[in-house]
């Protein structure tokens, strides 16, 4: 929760730079195992895998951008505020990393390359 100073400056605590930090490392997650997945497609001439591996890239970046956006927003003084971004775009972003995360899964199972 905000707290106001006795000097009447908005402290937006600890909460926001914990939740930007995991934001951070979230994205750097995907985006290293999106330049693995993409390598390994690359040098197995396989499209599909590489294909995945840049999808996650894109969807690494956007996580990135969000993260950053959404941190702007909630870390801005009261006369700057605005409107916190909506939750659609991190819904897309879920459903992108789930869809990422079952075509992996289908490679690795049916053991295509």
């Amino acid at each position: 929760m905000p707290v106001e100073s006795p000097s009447g400056a908005r402290d937006p605590g600890l909460q926001a730079e914990r939740t930007l930090l995991s934001w951070r490392r979230t994205s750097l997650a995907i985006g290293v195992a999106s330049l693995v997945g993409w390598r390994l497609g690359s040098s197995a001439r396989s499209e599909i895998v590489a294909g995945l591996g840049l999808a996650a890239l894109a969807t690494a970046v956007v996580v990135a951008v969000m993260a950053e956006a959404r941190h702007a927003t909630r870390c801005a003084p009261p006369e700057e505020m605005r409107r916190v971004p909506s939750g659609r775009l991190l819904l897309v972003v879920a459903f992108a990393v789930q869809v990422l995360g079952v075509g992996g899964v289908l490679i690795l199972v049916s053991g295509r390359r």
